[in-house]
């Protein structure tokens, strides 16, 4: 009996001794998470597309309208590709990218030489035109429904605009001159000009949250 009691003294300890781990190894990642919480993203479908500003030139979902920004004439041209048919609508001063919406019939135009976007329905003329509050507007990219983003070469910022009251409705600071948009859900990638450098911005969190250097040799990033 004394040898029996014994025994079990060893064995007892060594349960707690391994209670004990398990518990320290579950408690460690608890703290761990409390004390540096990491962002959690809201990730697109796979298989949803990227839009991209093109700058100059964009093509409907149609792959017939072509619109190009013509800079030198403060206009775009609207081109259906099926029959050559082709018109030409004045908009801002100095325009340098052109993108489109899905399915209704807009363009959104980044005007550089007045700090304005003109949103442009292409069976008639510019529906509206939005002061951006920011300098040089330059490349710009929409959702495909209802908001279009124009960044601000001249102001180190991304403008938001809601297309449907045609208002300019949120401002991201970023770094040195903002140039190409990608877009991806809710992930709004940005090039920088001079610096070669790639941003993103969480559209619900209103902020650019990564930076990364593409190398000490790239710039003119468009």
């Amino acid at each position: 009996k004394q040898m029996t009691r014994f025994t079990r003294v060893p064995r007892l300890a060594s349960l707690l001794a391994v209670l004990g781990l398990m518990l320290i190894g579950i408690a460690l990642p608890v703290l761990a998470q409390e004390a540096t919480p990491s962002p959690l993203y809201a990730l697109p479908d796979a298989r949803r597309a990227w839009l991209s500003s093109s700058n100059m030139v964009a093509l409907g979902e149609d792959n017939r309208t072509l619109v190009t920004a013509n800079m030198l004439s403060n206009s775009i041209s609207v081109l259906n590709v099926s029959n050559d048919a082709l018109r030409e609508i004045p908009v801002g001063q100095d325009p340098r990218s052109v993108a489109l919406t899905n399915g209704d019939g807009l363009a959104v135009v980044a005007n550089r030489g007045d700090g304005t976007a003109s949103i442009v329905d292409l069976e008639t003329d510019v529906v509206r035109t939005v002061p951006l509050g920011g300098l040089w507007p330059y490349g710009v990219v929409t959702n495909e429904t209802d908001m279009a983003y124009v960044s601000l070469f001249g102001s180190d910022a991304v403008a938001a605009i809601n297309l449907t009251t045609g208002t300019l409705v949120e401002t991201y600071a970023t770094p040195d001159a903002p140039a190409g948009l990608a877009l991806w859900g809710d992930f709004l990638y940005v090039t920088h000009f001079w610096s070669g450098q790639v941003s993103l911005i969480y559209l619900p969190g209103k902020r650019v949250v990564a930076t990364i250097s593409t190398g000490q040799d790239t710039g003119l990033s468009q």
